[in-house]
């Protein structure tokens, strides 16, 4: 079946009454677009071939208290929602000061609505994100006006199925940071039971006047799932994002990343790190835009590559006319731990302005054997010493996450995956 068909069959008709004008428009589109493949350059060395041929459903929408896996320092506000569904039972809907955390199928309706959802990308490339508005089902919007101290937690659970339909799920999250505020916001992605699922996440992000959003994603799927995000973000001036991504789970993961700085004095962070082993498939592609003056952006992945793993990096930073006294740097390291695992590396810059100080490199490697030597004559055991090696090599990029209580959680989550990873 066609986006199209798969659209008209299993969009939603009664869940998010005011989306419906959205809802039409996209699968309206759909009719002109297929799903992206190797044509078309950013998809370049990702396929979707198994999304092709399969038949989505929609799956069942069940949990438990055991699936939500979340450390216990995390005594904030957390919302649960199951394959595209908010969850009342697994969620914490306790207030905030300052904070507006609310699923949007508790919302009638919002005058800020038609800026986030009406506007659909055009083109094969992103006809997912156009299935995203047709097939939407929840999702968050965080609005924050102050700093809030603590980390509000979003859990998204996916049902996987070993039946030949791929059950699936599409939701929609929306940042707003107002003027001066601070907020910390944690995703944890995860598998609900065992067997193959589809989840497609799209977050719109607003950081306005000198606000600071801090966003840390894990995503920690079974070895079936596929997982597609995609996160719009526009900062304005002295604001600043710090974005961290961990992937240590998951058949396929495809990250889109677009940020536009447009006012000066903008700050961004993009870090992360991801295992892909077994025959899993990651893909980070990144576009960020300098639009105005003065600003600054650092993206930072580390990555280990085992098994029949493969990995792709593909950012680009892009400094447009008048964007004098931009800093853009980019960097993507790599371990590879078998002669069957694959990185595809290329971080890009593209310069239209004087007086900028703009670098980026990548390396693909192996551990150091000279490391491992002196690791194994302290009676350090080879597995051990593999694991500490790796576990310094990625946990570097982690380290900027500001939250403890995230920076413990997703250091520990890393350790436990490289520990247990096929060679």
């Amino acid at each position: 079946m066609s986006l199209y068909e798969q659209a008209v069959a299993l969009a939603p008709v009664d869940r998010l009454v005011w989306a419906s004008q959205w809802r039409q428009q996209a699968i309206s589109a759909l009719q002109s677009v297929s799903l992206p493949s190797a044509r078309d350059e950013d998809w370049k060395y990702t396929t979707l071939r198994s999304l092709e041929r399969a038949q989505l459903v929609t799956a069942p929408r069940q949990a438990s208290n055991d699936a939500v896996s979340l450390p216990a320092s995390f005594a904030g506000r957390t919302l649960v929602f199951v394959d595209g569904h908010y969850d009342t039972s697994l969620s914490d809907s306790s207030a905030i000061d300052d904070l507006d955390v609310t699923a949007l199928s508790a919302i009638e309706s919002d005058p800020q609505f038609d800026n986030w959802l009406g506007k659909l990308p055009e083109g094969n490339a992103e006809s997912l994100a156009t299935l995203n508005t047709a097939m939407m089902t929840d999702g968050v919007l965080v609005r924050v006006g102050a700093t809030v101290a603590d980390p509000i937690a979003v859990v998204f659970l996916s049902n996987g199925s070993t039946e030949r339909a791929l059950p699936s799920s599409f939701v929609r999250n929306i940042i707003q940071a107002e003027s001066g505020a601070g907020v910390s916001i944690v995703e944890f992605h995860a598998s609900a039971t065992a067997g193959k699922s589809l989840s497609h996440s799209w977050t719109q992000l607003n950081v306005e006047k000198g606000a600071t959003v801090e966003l840390s994603r894990m995503y920690a799927h079974g070895e079936a799932a596929q997982l597609v995000t995609r996160l719009d973000a526009e900062l304005a001036a002295s604001s600043t994002l710090r974005l961290h991504n961990l992937d240590v789970g998951g058949k396929l993961t495809r990250h889109d990343i677009n940020v536009e700085l447009k006012g000066e004095g903008a700050n961004l962070l993009i870090g992360g790190a991801y295992v892909a082993d077994g025959r899993s498939h990651i893909d980070q592609h990144h576009r960020v835009d300098h639009r105005v003056p003065n600003c600054t952006s650092n993206d930072v992945f580390r990555g280990v590559v085992a098994g029949k793993g493969r990995a792709v990096f593909n950012a680009k930073a892009i400094v447009h006319p008048g964007a004098d006294g931009t800093e853009a740097h980019q960097n993507n390291a790599n371990l590879m731990l078998s002669r069957d695992s694959e990185v595809d590396t290329k971080p890009e810059l593209q310069i239209h302005a004087d007086d900028v100080k703009c670098s980026h490199g990548a390396t693909i490697g192996q551990l150091d054997e000279t490391a491992m030597f002196y690791l194994r004559t302290r009676a350090i055991a080879e597995a051990d010493a593999r694991a500490l090696l790796t576990e310094g090599f990625c946990t570097e990029a982690l380290q900027t996450i500001t939250d403890e209580s995230t920076r413990v959680w997703f250091t520990q989550a890393l350790a436990t995956k490289l520990r247990g990873q096929s060679t």
